[in-house]
């Protein structure tokens, strides 16, 4: 019989379906973050607008797919763990948010078009 988890849950009851996949659904920030870069760096050239579309859905997704970190940590919150317990998914969170705003920010600055006059 395989095992789902390795460790003993801290009132002994399976995990949620959110406490399983958030870090996998936060590791997407980075996936998410250097496609749209590598996309609008080389990829396809889109004109401002279009860049500034693709800037703002990416934007969407990285903030929908941290959603899943930020309920976990608030429900530990409420069940009583220590705020030392949870610096780990805390600052992994913030790392996170913080690179792909500036990595969106400066994908964000790239123009392909040409000024005229």
């Amino acid at each position: 019989m395989l095992l789902h988890r390795m460790r003993p849950d801290r009132n002994d009851n399976h995990d949620t379906w959110m406490e399983r996949n958030a870090p996998r659904l936060g590791r997407l920030t980075w996936v998410l973050t250097a496609v749209t870069l590598v996309a609008l760096l080389g990829g396809f050239h889109p004109s401002d607008a279009q860049r500034d579309r693709t800037i703002l859905g990416a934007t969407v997704l990285v903030a929908l797919v941290n959603v899943p970190s930020v309920v976990v940590i608030v429900q530990r919150l409420r069940a009583g763990e220590e705020w030392g317990e949870l610096s780990g998914p805390m600052l992994g969170l913030l790392i996170r948010l913080v690179v792909a705003a500036w990595v969106l920010r400066f994908a964000g600055t790239i123009s392909h078009e040409v000024p005229v006059g």
